[in-house]
């Protein structure tokens, strides 16, 4: 019997393990994608920064915008959270997305001891990024 009552425990005990270990592979999983999306946004900042001192709007800029949207949804539709979870994240994406597509930033002027220079944070941008940053917090 006690052979049983042995073989029962180290049974329950391997399954045990291996579902900690799935657990914090898991967490592990979700803390580098929210890592990754942070450097995302810092660079899509750097990006945004650049091209609109130069008074445009390039193609890899676009471009990274386009894949951290996809990055979004795949970290909003990952198995981790229920479904409808991260409405916040969702929200502020949308919400810097739609300003993202509106803002034209305008070709550098210069006057007499004055320099115009577009920057993102004369359309709100700035804000934008804050709160997907918060949301991923």
């Amino acid at each position: 019997m006690d052979l049983i009552v042995n073989i029962t425990c180290a049974v329950i005990g391997m399954i045990g393990a291996y579902g900690i270990m799935k657990a914090q592979e898991r967490g592990q999983m979700k803390m580098n994608m929210q890592f990754e999306l942070v450097n995302d946004m810092q660079s899509i900042w750097e990006r945004m920064a650049a091209d609109f001192s130069r008074g445009e709007v390039s193609d890899s800029l676009k471009t990274a915008v386009r894949m951290a949207g996809h990055k979004i949804d795949i970290y909003c539709n990952s198995r981790w959270f229920r479904r409808g979870a991260n409405r916040k994240l969702r929200n502020a994406w949308y919400a810097f997305q739609e300003t993202f597509a509106v803002s034209v930033p305008q070709k550098p002027r210069r006057g007499y001891g004055y320099e115009k220079v577009s920057k993102p944070s004369d359309f709100g941008l700035d804000v934008k990024i804050e709160a997907v940053l918060s949301a991923l917090h």
